[in-house]
């Protein structure tokens, strides 16, 4: 009978284990994640008395394997291929690239050929009072090897 009873009591132990583990592991995820999401609900919210705020993240990336002058043209026709804040951002950040680019240059009497190497992205963020919290990051590699 006692052996019978202690059965019982672990099977209903064993029944109730999952919805313990709800309780102790799943409901306070559940209810973090229902109050983050109210939390950005009423962040989006806009008050009547404010106007109705239009923002922009934007963000661009390059990369290019060649000659410094090819480099150059590169970078050039890339804003053509962009638009809107992307374009922005990359027009401003295109003159600095190009000047560090043409730092990478061999000017002895019988110079090396230099292939480079870029890669370079930005992103920012643009609301209706302007262009905020921009970055740029630069890698620019020389390589002084026979490109074949």
């Amino acid at each position: 009978m006692l052996r019978q009873k202690l059965i019982e009591t672990l099977v209903e132990i064993v029944l109730c284990i999952p919805i313990l583990i709800f309780f102790v592991l799943g409901l306070p995820f559940f209810l973090i994640g229902k109050f983050f999401a109210k939390d950005k609900k009423s962040l989006l919210k806009v008050s009547k008395n404010k106007q109705n705020i239009r923002s922009t993240i934007m963000s661009w990336s390059i990369g290019f394997i060649g000659k410094p002058e090819n480099i150059h043209a590169a970078i050039e026709k890339e804003s053509e291929k962009l638009s809107g804040q992307s374009k922005i951002e990359f027009d401003d950040a295109a003159p600095h690239l190009i000047a560090l680019v043409e730092q990478n240059f061999d000017n002895r009497e019988n110079p090396c050929p230099i292939t480079l190497k870029i890669h370079a992205s930005g992103s920012g963020f643009a609301d209706t009072g302007g262009q905020h919290n921009r970055s740029c990051t630069v890698l620019i590699e020389s390589f002084y090897e026979d490109l074949v």
